[in-house]
């Protein structure tokens, strides 16, 4: 018998649908968070702290959630979304983490 070699074009994996799965776990809304504008953010009341990240990806932005929400006590079904501050924003926090260094801050319904 030949050995031969089988070419996949495209992935083979099924694709995922986020709000079937998390709808499936009882999540009240999709896992992924959205990036909130700088006025979108002024509607909502901000969670926990500002935090440095070196890498603000999505896994990097969920992880950091995920922590800081166990930490306080809640849930990530809490939170509306995030926001990349700008240069500007949280100036004693930047002293110490550094002046141009990815800050992020979370952000959930006002009660």
């Amino acid at each position: 018998m030949a050995n031969r070699r089988i070419k996949v074009r495209g992935s083979t994996l099924p694709k995922v649908d986020h709000a079937v799965v998390a709808e499936g776990l009882g999540a009240e809304h999709s896992p992924l968070l959205r990036q909130l504008s700088k006025e979108e953010a002024q509607e909502y009341e901000p969670v926990g702290g500002p935090y440095r990240m070196e890498v603000a990806n999505e896994s990097m932005i969920r992880r950091n959630a995920g922590s800081m929400l166990a930490v306080l006590g809640k849930s990530i079904d809490e939170l509306v979304g995030y926001r990349v501050l700008d240069i500007d924003e949280e100036p004693e926090f930047r002293k110490q983490c550094g002046q141009y260094a990815t800050v992020v801050r979370y952000y959930a319904r006002k009660r």
